[in-house]
């Protein structure tokens, strides 16, 4: 942008000074020659610098906007989720407290379920609403040792569970962030693979190097997402129509957003319905 006014004042500037020095005849039909095209040009390149600048002026405002209504979204969420957390909690410990007394276990049993359901929710939402006040630790992150962990805390004995990292030309470098956060967004994911998916399903976790960023990908072979509900699943509370039956809050993919986002990466998720579900986080590397 500069230099397109540099170029500007430069042309102006010595189509006049030409003008001014020498003789006015000479100098009027010399202007007429090649001066004129190169003051037209000179005003030319100022005004497109005039209009680039302004573009560029209304996208830095529109981006502003749009990160400051972010920022005050994600505040108001997490106040909503504070008030909702300290006004659920007394009802739901009274209500804990209540049950023994009563006489059917069957219901008892049922009702307990349900508290149990309702304390959950609540801690999950506020998890999630803190995720973007985590102080988040900034060291490398053996990758490699994190799927270790997260496969070693769930149970999935009963799936075909394949790990596929890169050994050549190189092994899979370290991602950089907070060992936590990743542990976390790779436990949902898997968690969900083996929740929607059946006994002796496959489930693939492959890792490789993607332009300054470790792709993770997370495929399972199980009941997939309607084609019109795949923009919905990152939605909290969101759930699908055709696994309601499924205990679940609807908060797992709300929480892998939020995490890889603090994180500075991001997610994706493709499925096929009736096939299986490819999720895919980004995950800044490490420093080489």
């Amino acid at each position: 942008m500069r230099y397109l006014w540099v170029v500007a004042v430069l042309a102006v500037g010595g189509a006049i000074a030409w003008w001014a020095s020498g003789e006015r005849r000479a100098a009027y039909v010399e202007l007429q020659l090649w001066a004129l095209p190169l003051v037209a040009a000179g005003l030319m390149l100022a005004v497109a610098a005039v209009v680039l600048g302004q573009r560029r002026a209304r996208r830095q405002a529109v981006e502003q906007a749009r990160r400051s209504a972010e920022s005050e979204s994600r505040r108001a969420h997490r106040t909503f989720v504070g008030r909702l957390d300290h006004e659920l909690k007394n009802p739901v410990t009274a209500l804990k407290m209540a049950l023994p007394s009563v006489s059917d276990p069957v219901l008892a049993r049922q009702l307990m379920g349900q508290v149990d359901r309702l304390q959950g929710l609540v801690g999950e939402l506020r998890k999630l609403s803190e995720i973007d006040e985590y102080p988040v630790a900034q060291e490398p992150v053996d990758l490699a040792e994190v799927i270790d962990d997260v496969l070693a805390a769930l149970d999935l004995s009963d799936r075909d569970v394949v790990v596929s990292l890169p050994r050549a030309p190189r092994p899979l470098p370290a991602v950089w962030g907070d060992r936590d956060l990743v542990f976390l967004a790779l436990y949902n994911v898997v968690s969900n693979a083996h929740k929607y998916s059946g006994p002796g399903a496959t489930i693939e976790i492959r890792a490789s190097e993607e332009r300054h960023m470790v792709r993770v990908e997370v495929s399972d072979t199980g009941c997939g997402i309607p084609a019109g509900e795949v923009d919905q699943v990152w939605g909290e509370l969101a759930r699908g129509s055709g696994v309601r039956h499924i205990p679940g809050h609807g908060l797992g993919l709300s929480m892998v957003a939020a995490v890889t986002r603090r994180l500075g990466g991001g997610c994706e998720l493709s499925s096929i319905e009736g096939q299986g579900t490819t999720v895919v986080l980004r995950l800044p590397l490490g420093a080489q």
